[in-house]
């Protein structure tokens, strides 16, 4: 309760009412599992940045479980997961996607970016990157760097793409390699042949689908052309400026109100 009211009555320029000052803290509560165990400034601190994520349209819950696994998976402190949830709102814009929408990517896949420990933040980005610059979904590019995870299944699937394409993968080397490298070495090697994906017969073009393990659009998005980040990159406004964009003359004057009564009390 302290918390709630404390967060509507800061004079941070976040202007959240009573209500959205509620959902911040219950969000932090019930999905991020050390945040009723942090110090009373650590809270603050932590409800700020979810409130400020929730004027950009990011629920404090997808906020919330952001933190944790950051906490609890990567094992971050609290000041570095603070400040690494921050840093989304920048990729978001370099990638031209919701901060909301990043942060979500991030959630589903930080199971598996566990096992990376205090790099799996990097590891997302550069996944996040490229895959935007081949118009794959995020997941989807994690997906076919999976597939080099072990000697076996990169055997397989370097093998099947050697045999059918005229490649020179090594599969020892997609391995060993980085999950964010796998992308590159892949698409340089199928680029070096000088073949063209959507120059490809239709039984070609399924084949190499199957052997990715995916559908034929996802696999010509993969060995197609990569586009211009450029193209969804947005203009980089300060923080606060930025933030203000987002918070309609209705919601701060409902604040301002609530602050009144607040202080009144």
């Amino acid at each position: 309760n302290d918390n709630m009211i404390a967060l509507a009555d800061a004079n941070t320029g976040l202007y959240l009412s009573l209500e959205q000052s509620s959902q911040v803290i219950g969000g932090l509560s019930t999905q991020f599992s050390d945040f009723n165990g942090l110090s009373e400034e650590a809270q603050r601190s932590t409800a700020e940045l979810s409130g400020r994520f929730l004027n950009m349209g990011m629920s404090a819950e997808v906020s919330a479980k952001a933190l944790d696994a950051l906490r609890r998976g990567l094992k971050f402190n609290q000041t570095t997961a603070e400040a690494t949830l921050a840093s989304f709102e920048d990729l978001s814009m370099q990638l031209g996607r919701s901060v909301s929408q990043v942060t979500q990517d991030f959630n589903d896949l930080a199971p598996a970016l566990a096992r990376f420990g205090v790099d799996g933040p990097r590891v997302f980005r550069d996944l996040a990157q490229q895959a935007r610059s081949l118009g794959l979904t995020t997941r989807q590019a994690f997906d076919f760097t999976e597939m080099f995870d072990t000697f076996e299944s990169s055997a397989d699937v370097a093998g099947k793409l050697n045999a059918q394409l005229g490649l020179q993968l090594n599969s020892v080397e997609l391995m060993a390699a980085s999950s964010e490298d796998r992308l590159k070495i892949l698409r340089a090697e199928f680029n070096m042949q000088g073949t063209n994906f959507k120059d490809m017969s239709r039984r070609q073009k399924q084949m190499i689908a199957e052997i990715m393990g995916t559908d034929v659009d996802a696999a010509a998005r993969l060995f197609g052309d990569p586009m211009e980040m450029r193209k969804f990159q947005r203009e980089q406004a300060k923080d606060q400026k930025r933030m203000e964009s987002f918070i309609a003359i209705t919601q701060r004057w409902q604040s301002s109100m609530q602050q009144f009564f607040i202080n009144m009390e």
